[in-house]
């Protein structure tokens, strides 16, 4: 009894306690109250209906102040956990960096021991081939009594012919030890690619720099695309067109003619019309006006997809994304069976054609269709010239052009907002993305095939004239002896087979590495397609914002891409980016301004950040027969993604404006336990076959 007391006392205290912190809310709601509409006990505003408000509203704010303090404790533990996994990768950094020398001056010293014991294993060969020679020849000069020191074996060509034979024979075809073991090339006999290194090969300069511009324009012309999509189907305010005869102001003809709302707003879709009885009959119109400045056109407006054919929107954005989605996995069969540069070739002949067509189609189903071929087109283009791009470039420069290629983005971001802000026309948009996929054309003329890919697909005589032809773009002179060691390394008869689906799903580390960057690309284009398109503002100053912090935020993750490890980057950035969204969903629960529109925005300069971090990462991790392939399964599943964007703005209007930020903090926070079970390939080689990543 005296503990049910207790606890009752307790509850009772503690809700005298609640009802002191919510007095100043009472009291300003009262000074609020205006003075002619007096309480009335029968009337609109009962005691007990303005209780039940009152505690409504508490209700409401205690779950805020829940709500708000749980999303900042979990962003400090996300902090904490970032700063102890970034110190156990470190950690792990600096041992496998011992290891590493250590293994490095072991192989060097075997190295040393098998080509010494080849050299002498050669220099005996030729020592047993000269005394053989000299033997046959003092042999012949008694035989033929002739003076024997009068020529000496190694002064006839016949013989200095026979003797320089085996020289190259054991160029060609290695010397082999007892146990046939070759001296050289022992990693191709055993499946392994050699090392490739495409700066002593064909230099660096102008023949990367070409592919850098082109990679950069297809990354630009893809923002483009689907930055005017989204803007150019934004609702417009509407009503309905008034006849044409009929001479009246458009503001008293709406007060006569078009019913309002409960809310007191006009009705979008209906009019008045007078019945056969002389009363006024609600029906549905067939031609609206739109809520547009003179000049500007929309896609909304231009096929009035409003009221019963509103649904085209979002089918619209949805199918606008399927097209990409479709077409990413096709590529990646393509490009690794028969070569990256058809792949780009037929994409950019469909872009210039899918461009043109948008700007004379005469229906929207036209229209569409254009569009979606524009936009599937230029998704595989611009992988297809990345992976080209990374594999045409140099251990040193390879992720500096990378991050060049994919500024291009930022740049396409900046372009299609100024060109939105100052055209206003849907039209005269695609008359500059058509612009822009024309100068894709001189690709034709400019761009070679990948050297990596023409060298694991046997295609040693291509490969060679690729490499020559770059090497005179970069005035780099090409070593003929080098250029034979390394076009025969890869004619070996036991190097690479084409690979298939079925091939590149039969390996289990290829299929661990496959899921988890599926799930990073997902969960990182999830998050950015939603931000973005709930963060969309056409004010000036948010334009300049948006130009300064996505040029900030490119530059700095170049800098780190270049000094710190793939692992550690994206360990890092990935919880900083939860902890973000944890920000940025306390902040919308409670103000609809500025200050959220701020923090969506930086957090999607992050995510655009990590989206190159990934794209790097991605394409190290999958060896040069699968990397069409690998990397275009990981997009595809990026791209389902990108096409969920739109469920996070339904999450956020109909279950809590928290719970998309709460949806994509859970998604990266799985997202970065994922990547931290990769292998680190900052620094190491990149590889070729399937055996390249095995043990």
């Amino acid at each position: 009894m005296a503990q049910f007391q207790g606890s009752k006392s307790g509850k009772k205290a503690l809700r005298y306690k609640t009802l002191d912190h919510r007095t100043a809310a009472e009291s300003l709601r009262a000074t609020h109250r205006p003075a002619s509409s007096p309480i009335l006990w029968c009337g609109w505003e009962s005691p007990e209906l303005e209780e039940e408000e009152d505690h409504a509203e508490n209700l409401r704010l205690d779950r805020l102040v829940i709500t708000r303090k749980l999303l900042v404790y979990l962003g400090l533990i996300l902090i904490r956990f970032g700063v102890r996994f970034i110190a156990d990768d470190l950690t792990h950094a600096d041992v496998m960096e011992a290891q590493d020398g250590s293994n490095t001056s072991k192989a060097n010293v075997t190295s040393e021991a098998t080509d010494l014991n080849c050299a002498r294993r050669t220099s005996s060969t030729k020592k047993f081939v000269t005394i053989s020679l000299a033997t046959v020849s003092e042999s012949s000069r008694n035989k033929d009594s002739t003076q024997p020191d009068t020529v000496s074996p190694l002064d006839s060509s016949e013989h200095r012919t026979s003797f320089i034979a085996p020289s190259e024979e054991s160029y060609l075809h290695p010397a082999t030890s007892s146990t046939n073991h070759p001296c050289h090339h022992a990693r191709t006999t055993s499946g392994h690619a050699p090392q490739l290194d495409m700066d002593r090969l064909v230099g660096s300069g102008r023949f990367q720099w070409i592919i850098v511009a082109f990679a950069h324009l297809s990354c630009a012309l893809v923002v483009i695309h689907h930055t005017s999509m989204q803007t150019f189907l934004l609702p417009v305010g509407h009503w309905c067109r008034p006849p044409t005869d009929a001479d009246v102001n458009a503001d008293l003809w709406k007060e006569e003619n078009i019913p309002r709302r409960p809310d007191g707003a006009y009705s979008q879709c209906t009019l008045y019309e007078p019945g056969a009885n002389g009363t006024l009959v609600e029906v549905a119109c067939n031609e609206w006006q739109y809520d547009l400045q003179p000049g500007e056109v929309t896609v909304v407006s231009e096929w009035n997809l409003v009221c019963d054919h509103a649904w085209y929107v979002p089918v619209a954005f949805v199918y606008n994304r399927i097209g990409v989605v479709i077409s990413v996995p096709f590529f990646g069969q393509i490009s690794d069976r028969v070569g990256r540069l058809p792949a780009v070739y037929v994409c950019t002949i469909i872009s210039v054609a899918s461009a043109g067509a948008a700007i004379f189609s005469r229906s929207f189903a036209n229209f569409m269709a254009a569009r979606i071929l524009l936009a599937a087109a230029l998704s595989v283009l611009e992988l297809a010239l990345l992976i080209i791009l990374f594999e045409s470039s140099g251990d040193k420069h390879r992720d500096s052009n990378i991050f060049l290629a994919m500024a291009g983005g930022v740049v396409g971001t900046v372009l299609s907002q100024v060109l939105t802000q100052a055209l206003k026309n849907y039209k005269a948009l695609d008359m500059v993305t058509f612009a822009l996929t024309m100068a894709l054309l001189p690709l034709f003329c400019l761009l070679d095939e990948s050297v990596r890919w023409l060298l694991v697909s046997n295609n040693g005589e291509f490969a060679e004239k690729v490499i020559r032809r770059a090497a005179l773009w970069n005035s780099y002179h090409v070593n003929d002896v080098n250029l034979f060691a390394t076009v025969s390394t890869f004619h070996a008869p036991a190097v690479l087979h084409k690979m298939n689906i079925l091939t590149f799903l039969a390996s289990e580390k290829v299929c661990r590495r496959t899921v988890a960057l599926c799930w990073t690309w997902f969960s990182i284009l999830l998050s950015l397609y939603g931000m973005s398109l709930s963060g969309r503002s056409g004010r000036i100053w948010h334009v300049v914002f948006l130009a300064v912090t996505r040029t900030v935020c490119v530059l700095l993750s170049w800098r780190l891409l270049l000094a710190s490890r793939r692992k550690t980057l994206l360990t890092a950035a990935l919880p900083l980016t939860c902890s973000m969204l944890l920000l940025h969903g306390a902040i919308k629960g409670a103000y609809e301004g500025s200050l959220a529109w701020i923090v969506g925005e930086i957090i999607v300069c992050m995510l655009i950040g990590e989206i190159i971090v990934v794209n790097v990462f991605t394409f190290e991790l999958y060896p040069t027969v699968v990397r069409g392939i690998g990397t275009s399964v990981a997009i595809f599943f990026g791209q389902l993604g990108a096409t969920c964007g739109p469920v996070l703005l339904k999450l956020q209007t109909h279950v809590s404006p928290t719970a998309a930020s709460v949806l994509c903090f859970v998604m990266l926070f799985t997202a970065t336990f994922l990547i931290r079970r990769l292998p680190e390939t900052k620094n190491q080689k990149i590889p070729q076959s399937m055996q390249d990543i095995q043990p």
